[in-house]
């Protein structure tokens, strides 16, 4: 420690190893320094009988403590390390630092409305407050290997060190970014300058590493991110080194939700019992969001809601890399309206949407756009996807969009209730088609105890489908078609009931066929002369091969 300043000469013990003064006091360390309005006492090594004919024998300082009101301005490493940021803490009680491992760290209190500021490179505010403040320094062995190689002599007095490890407690903590536009609540903060992790917890005595634990009667943690705002009782943000959040992990009962930047109106909510994690796929450019315990996903503008015991969204990059020349630039944390890819459900999984409510043990769901204006490139479409995993005699839908009629009008299709199914496995196919619309299924495979209910207001009765494996191709309106896999597969149509081992609908067509054994029941409702029976009948018709049935083609 180098030039301490008091206002009266301070007081020294060599048999106590102290010095000590009651008086303001201002001191520098390394490249820190600071100030406090009353006292300071420093705990001393005293040097070996060699050299004790020196006027003050000290061979190194092992504790300071500042007495009351604490004003400290430390340089705190950005990035590889190689910068420093001024970091302002101030307290209104004393502060307590203690060299430890033989001088190769040391551990800094400071004690009672503690408040940090730190400004970032686009000059805006950061800021952190708490009651108690705890930072550990570590030795910077790149800087006194850079002295050594210069010639300077190397000692403990000369060695840098620079802040590793900040813990934050209070009643609440707060924290506040204008350069992220992010707002936090918590009873607990500690960040890892050297991992680049800040853990928040609703515990004020939480260990150092991030732990499982149960829902208590404790306030969760609050945060926003720009145009995300979530709760949990832990949570965890991983940071790259351009100081972006990487990763984060929820741990505990929460929830999250997302608003657009445009209206802010919310796009995306969702609730948990265990677990959230948000991170960047290994196997890909997109994000993913990762969830476990009786999760709710939501997506109001949709109208679509997923329920399971485990969700997992990939969907494009939400990251958006902020300007550190440009002071004007937005926050990196307001981020564009989310555009989800892919998702995946298992374990009592319901969905509810417009087109589709269903249940089932697995759901797979996949979401492509496609701008109805624009004439499809060889470029533009989008990878052929097969849901039936080659199961299916019926060609899929993925990269087929420029082909359905549905695409080629710019009309909604009519409103009609949503079709229901129910089984093991659901695969689904959604198709957007810009933000007037909403968008459509357009193709579905399932299998395992399939069930299908299709309510028609067209018809007395809904369709209905029973079946081991189903694979739906929808066009549009009355455009559709159907194979079905069972022993036997069964359709239920207000005009037929038709039953087989591998069954084909096309609805546009009205044409059905059956490979193998089957049976089809037809409504009569005239007797061989034409006229017309007073209690109408079914005509039964079986096969063993095939059959092919050719109704009028709907050529509207």
């Amino acid at each position: 420690m180098t030039g301490v300043q008091t206002c009266a000469l301070p007081i020294y013990s060599a048999e106590s190893a102290r010095i000590w003064s009651d008086q303001p006091v201002k001191f520098a360390f390394d490249q820190h320094s600071g100030e406090s309005d009353y006292g300071i006492q420093l705990d001393l090594v005293m040097a070996d009988l060699a050299i004790k004919k020196k006027a003050l024998p000290i061979e190194d300082v092992k504790s300071v403590h500042l007495m009351r009101h604490v004003v400290m301005n430390l340089a705190m490493p950005e990035g590889d390390g190689s910068q420093v940021t001024p970091v302002r803490i101030e307290c209104h009680s004393s502060f307590q630092l203690d060299r430890r491992d033989a001088g190769q760290t040391a551990f800094a209190v400071f004690d009672r409305q503690v408040s940090v500021k730190r400004r970032s490179a686009t000059g805006k505010i950061d800021s952190l407050d708490g009651q108690t403040l705890e930072v550990t320094f570590a030795r910077d062995m790149t800087a006194q290997s850079s002295a050594g190689a210069e010639g300077h002599q190397s000692s403990a007095r000369n060695v840098k060190f620079k802040p590793t490890l900040l813990v934050v407690r209070g009643a609440p903590a707060i924290f506040r970014s204008e350069d992220k536009d992010a707002h936090g609540r918590m009873a607990f903060a500690r960040y890892d300058a050297v991992q680049r992790m800040l853990a928040l917890s609703s515990y004020s005595n939480n260990p150092s590493q991030l732990r499982r634990v149960a829902q208590t009667e404790a306030s969760p943690v609050h945060l926003r991110l720009g145009n995300s705002e979530l709760e949990s009782q832990q949570i965890g943000l991983k940071h790259d080194a351009d100081n972006r959040v990487q990763e984060v992990v929820c741990r505990g009962a929460g929830w999250l939700k997302r608003h657009t930047v445009e209206d802010g109106e919310e796009e995306l909510s969702v609730t948990w019992k265990d677990q959230l994690r948000k991170y960047q796929d290994a196997g890909s450019p997109l994000d993913v969001i990762d969830v476990t315990g009786n999760v709710v996903l939501e997506q109001p503008k949709q109208n679509a809601r997923f329920t399971a015991g485990y969700v997992k969204l990939w969907m494009d990059p939400l990251n958006v890399a902020a300007s550190a020349s440009n002071s004007d630039a937005e926050p990196q944390s307001r981020q564009p309206a989310m555009n989800p890819r892919r998702l995946l459900a298992v374990q009592n999984v319901t969905m509810t949407s417009p087109r589709l409510n269903g249940t089932a043990h697995e759901l797979q769901v996949w979401f492509e756009n496609v701008d109805i204006r624009a004439k499809p490139t060889k470029n533009s479409q989008p990878q052929m996807l097969d849901l039936s995993m080659g199961k299916s005699r019926i060609q899929p839908v993925s990269g087929q969009a420029e082909k359905f009629p549905v695409f080629e009008d710019d009309e909604p299709a009519p409103e009609q209730p949503p079709a229901v199914v129910e089984a093991k496995l659901i695969r689904a196919l959604i198709v957007g088609r810009g933000p007037t619309r909403a968008p459509d299924l357009a193709e579905i495979y399932s299998e395992g105890n399939v069930s299908l209910t299709q309510p028609r207001e067209d018809a007395p009765r809904p369709l209905t489908i029973k079946a081991e494996q189903m694979h739906l191709r929808n066009q549009g309106l009355n455009r559709q078609e159907v194979h079905l896999v069972g022993e036997p597969a069964k359709l239920d149509d207000p005009q037929l009931d038709l039953q087989g081992r591998e069954v084909f609908f096309d609805r546009h067509r009205n044409l059905v066929w059956v490979d193998g054994q089957g049976e089809l029941k037809l409504p009569v409702p005239r007797d061989l002369e034409g006229k017309a029976l007073a209690n109408p009948t079914k005509l039964t018709i079986t096969w063993n091969e095939q059959m092919v049935f050719d109704g009028l083609v709907d050529r509207k």
